[in-house]
């Protein structure tokens, strides 16, 4: 009797242990509103180095602009990276930087590709009117002007550690798409949009997007 029920408590025991591994490894929701005014160190950004340092920037606007939280100092997190580089060290680098939460973002897509093409523009032409004899004859002529776009995809995927939690506590993604043409660059303030800067454009909103996407 004894031996079984020692076997039948080590039983129990063995699936607590279980059980409450299983339930540390649940990732829960956070919401929008538990973030607002929260301590967030960024802790890295994973891509290529022109493609990070730009959707660097768009965080930090994002983030700062809307006053959803605040972002502890860049300088304060990279120090700190150097003891707690990796994502096993989140914990113990939010509780290092003061933060709340570390959020780390994968650069999955920074793209661009180019293409060119003619657009067939019929206008006014003076000299053809003149040529026909006709006076005050509105005469159209036919030409073809070279036109270059862009299409863009930026896709980040963003991750919040909850630092007192000690564990991630969401998870999801961000995600933004468009074309640019040189016919459109009267539409445009600067008038030009060269790709580096649709690509930047396109990070904002793929930021953006990933926020929006939080539970409110």
């Amino acid at each position: 009797m004894k031996n079984r029920l020692s076997l039948g408590v080590v039983l129990f025991l063995v699936s607590q242990i279980f059980l409450q591994g299983c339930a540390h490894k649940k990732v829960a929701d956070v919401t929008l509103s538990q973030l607002i005014n929260k301590q967030v160190a960024l802790a890295e950004v994973k891509g290529s180095p022109e493609s990070v340092k730009h959707v660097e920037v768009a965080i930090i606007n994002e983030i700062l602009d809307k006053g959803r939280m605040q972002i502890v100092d860049h300088a304060t997190v990279q120090d700190a990276l150097v003891a707690y580089p990796t994502e096993h060290d989140y914990g113990r680098l939010g509780k290092k930087v003061g933060a709340d939460y570390v959020l780390a973002v994968k650069i999955k897509n920074f793209d661009i590709n180019e293409r060119e093409g003619y657009d067939k523009v019929t206008e006014e032409d003076s000299v053809l009117a003149e040529e026909s004899g006709e006076r005050g004859a509105k005469v159209l002529g036919t030409r073809y002007e070279k036109v270059k776009g862009w299409n863009g995809l930026v896709k980040l995927q963003c991750t919040f550690f909850d630092v007192a939690a000690d564990k991630v506590t969401y998870e999801g993604f961000g995600e933004a798409a468009d074309t640019w043409n040189t016919r459109d660059k009267d539409k445009h303030e600067k008038g030009y949009m060269g790709k580096m800067q649709l690509l930047e454009q396109l990070a904002g909103r793929a930021i953006t997007d990933f926020f929006e996407k939080i539970p409110k």
